[in-house]
This record gives structure tokens, C-alpha cells and sequence, in this order.
């Protein structure tokens, strides 16, 4: 396990800032990754966090004051007080579609997590579960919904806000 902190002020950037895998060479056959967040953390090309082989994101905190230029990998636990904006891209793109069925990611938002694509800010992988509760605002300014995917729930507390300005505001393919 790698535990990875971002103070206030800090700033992570690169082709992807942070990716969760495993290097090859090594005789590890996996990683996970707790992040704590309260500084910057942007991508040049893509998302800002991202998991390759062998990988995942046990945690992500991302704190009041924190911004993450878009997730997209497994991540058990996000946490979201401050920031994530995928831009044209997914803010948060979870799961794999080569995950076994029940696989899961809950996430707690009372910051804003944003995007202005196609694809949903929120989105999730078949066959994997997203469990949402947001008291802050999921929105997609562009063509794509705000929350996607096959299974979840979704619990919009008092002052939380989902909205999509084109496409649907939330997509089951399968369960609610």
C-alpha cells in the first residue's frame, strides 16, 4: 500500500499526475493507494489519477481547497470536498469492465464534481456499482449525463444538486 499526500498549495502535473500500477520488473502483483488531497492535481493529457495494471485507489480524499483534473481506473472510496473537473473527459470514470460483478466505488460529495463532454462526469464501468451520495453538485456542462452506468444507488441530500444541460441528468442501464 502507498499513501500519497498533496498539501495546501502542492501541485502534482505530468502526462498523468498520479497513476496506481504495477512497474514492470517488479515482484509485486498489485498496489493500492490512499490519497489525501488538498493542493492541485492535473493531468497534461487525460485524467489526473488513473489506475494501470494491478492497481486501484483505496482512497481518495480530495479536500476543500483540493482540485483533481479527472479520475478514471478502480477507486473504492472517493471522498470529495473541494474540485474535480474532468473538462471534455469524465470527472470520475470508475470500475473496468474486466472486474468481476459486485465490484464497487461509494462515493461522498459535497464539493463539485464537473465535466463538459459527452460522456457522463460520472460514470461506471459494466457490471460494477456506484454508490453516490451528494450534498454539493455533480453537473456536465456539455452533451453527456451527469451520472451513468449499470448499477447504483443515488442519494441527493438537501442542497445537493445533479443536473445535465443536454443529456440525461442520471442512466441505469440496469438497477436504481
Amino acid at each position: 500500500n502507498v499513501g500519497i499526500t498533496v498539501a495546501q498549495g502542492g501541485l502534482v502535473t505530468g502526462r498523468t499526475a498520479i497513476t496506481a500500477g504495477v512497474m514492470s520488473g517488479t515482484s509485486s502483483n498489485s498496489v493500492q493507494v490512499a490519497l489525501d488531497n488538498s493542493g492541485t492535481i492535473r493531468a497534461t493529457s487525460g485524467p489526473a489519477l488513473a489506475t494501470g495494471s494491478g492497481g486501484n485507489f483505496l482512497s481518495i480524499t480530495n479536500r476543500a481547497g483540493g482540485s483533481i483534473g479527472g479520475i478514471s481506473g478502480i477507486v473504492t472510496t472517493l471522498l470529495n470536498e473541494g474540485v474535480i473537473d474532468g473538462g471534455s473527459n469524465s470527472a470520475v470514470a470508475s470500475g473496468s469492465n474486466t472486474m468481476l460483478f459486485g465490484s464497487a466505488t461509494s462515493i461522498t460529495n459535497s464539493g463539485s464534481i464537473l465535466s463538459a463532454g459527452a460522456g457522463a462526469t460520472v460514470s461506471s464501468a459494466t457490471n460494477y456499482w456506484n454508490d453516490i451520495t451528494n450534498s454539493g453538485t455533480i453537473a456536465n456542462r456539455g452533451t453527456g449525463s451527469a451520472i451513468a452506468g449499470t448499477y447504483g444507488a443515488v442519494t441527493n441530500s438537501a442542497g445537493g444538486l445533479i443536473t445535465a444541460a443536454a443529456g440525461n441528468t442520471i442512466t441505469r442501464t440496469s438497477s436504481l
